[in-house]
Order: C-alpha cells, then structure tokens, then sequence
C-alpha cells in the first residue's frame, strides 16, 4: 500500500482517474481491496480464499547458493524449473492484458490489481531468491524457513516483508481514516528520503531486471551479516531497513511510470 500511495503521488489525476475507474468493475464485490491504495492487496485476498493457484506469481526464487552447495548443474536445473509462471509472469501478462484492446473490462480490473501487487512484490529482494546450503538443502523458501529470534517476526521473509518494523501497524480495510493518514504521511516521508531524482534506476523499465536488482541485494544485504535461530544485530536492522524503504520508493515510481504508460498510450 506504501508503494501504491507514492506511485499516486507521481501521477497525474487524469490517469488517477482512468486507473480508479478500472478498478470499479468488480469493485462492489471486493470493496477491501479495490482502492487505488488498497488494490494491491487483492492477490493475498484470493488466496486466503483457496484460489492458491496464483501463489507463484508472487516471487522469482532465483537459485543463490552458499559455499558451492549447489552443482552448476543442479543450479542450471533449479533455474530452469522456476523461469516460467513466476512474477514475470504475472507482470508480463498484466501489461499484455491492459494493452490488449480486445480484452474486457472484468480481465483489466483483475490483472491490473496483480501488477499493483506484483511490482511491488519483486523490489522485495526475498520475494527473489531462494538460499541452498547445508542448513537449506531444500531451499529456505525466500527466507521463511530462516527462523530469526527476539523479535516480533519468525523468520527472515516476514522481517523484510514488515519493513523491519515500520509497517507492522495492524490495517483492517476499508481504510481507516487514521491508517490512510499513515499510508500518507509514510510514504511522503519515505519519498523525501529518497526523492526520485535521487534513484537513477527508475529510469529503467525492464522487470526482468528488477528481480536481479533484488536478487543482488538479498544477496549482497539480506543474507549478510545474520545467523540462522539469531536475533538479528542493531546494524543489521537499520541497514535493512534503509534498503527496504528505499525499495519502496523505487518500486513505486517504476509503477507511477508503467501506469502513465498504459493509460495513456
């Protein structure tokens, strides 16, 4: 929600508009989730309904392994096994369907609430990778089997996912007055930090390179400096959590621009 607040911060009321009027078409029987803010909450919504078909459009678990765990082979296997039906799936078909003008109006209202979600998804750097090693010879799962102690998250995946603590305000929607207030004043404070003129990467609209950018960062921040069954150190959080709000601020000017884009071809 974070990101989608900032990338309406970017964008002008027209396409505000002709995005929010998308959102409309089944908006009566999702009204938790068919607010321009809110709309990225739509794939979760589903899938604590039993639609859990759509589970893998949530992540690309690019292979990372610790220590030559891996053999370039079963690296080359693992790679080959996650490239299709992922989360540039789901970005890819989002915008096939938006540009798509024989496409209805129900198919662009649904696919236009995974790219809300999915965008954001894939600046989360454990949404992709996945660790080997000899503690994870299985995978840790995008960082949910990475078990994390003293604090209020149980795992590695559910500390990025929190924004180290920012975002674990309890959210009940419709939005609260007071929770779009929060969305509000978080995601201009976010903005501030890290204006747009300040990430050059937005200038780059290729989401096949998004999740390498993520991928290099779970690599390079996510998975460093921390043990498994350990409380993570003070350093770790603020550094952590500097990348993430970053993140935050990218994907949502990415997504200002891809909705500019779409809407106004």
């Amino acid at each position: 929600m974070l990101v989608s607040q900032i990338a309406k911060n970017q964008m002008d009321a027209d396409t505000i508009r002709k995005v929010e009027e998308s959102l409309n078409y089944f908006g009566d029987d999702f009204p938790e989730s068919s607010t321009f803010i809110t709309a990225s909450c739509f794939p979760d919504d589903i899938t604590t309904l039993g639609l859990s078909g759509f589970k893998v459009w949530h992540g690309v678990l690019t292979p990372y392994s610790v220590d030559n765990f891996l053999t370039d082979r079963e690296i080359g296997c693992i790679e080959t096994l996650v490239k299709d039906n992922n989360l540039h799936s789901a970005i890819g078909q989002g915008i096939k369907t938006l540009k798509n003008p024989k496409a209805r109006n129900w198919e662009k209202s649904f696919m236009l609430r995974f790219l809300f979600h999915c965008v954001a998804d894939i600046h989360q750097p454990l949404h992709c990778v996945q660790l080997y090693s000899q503690q994870f010879p299985h995978g840790d799962l995008a960082g949910h089997r990475f078990l994390i102690s003293g604090m209020p998250y149980r795992n590695l995946h559910l500390l990025w996912d929190s924004i180290f603590g920012l975002g674990n305000q309890k959210m009940h929607r419709p939005l609260t007055l007071v929770d779009e207030q929060w969305i509000c004043e978080n995601a201009a404070a976010i903005e501030n930090m890290f204006p747009i003129n300040s990430i050059p990467e937005c200038e780059k609209m290729d989401y096949l390179q998004w999740s390498e950018e993520s991928y290099q960062i779970a690599i390079q921040v996510a998975y460093r400096g921390v043990e498994v069954g350990e409380k993570p150190s003070t350093q770790y959080l603020a550094a952590g959590q500097h990348v993430a709000m970053r993140q935050i601020a990218l994907a949502g000017y990415r997504l200002a621009r891809l909705f500019n884009e779409l809407f106004n071809d």
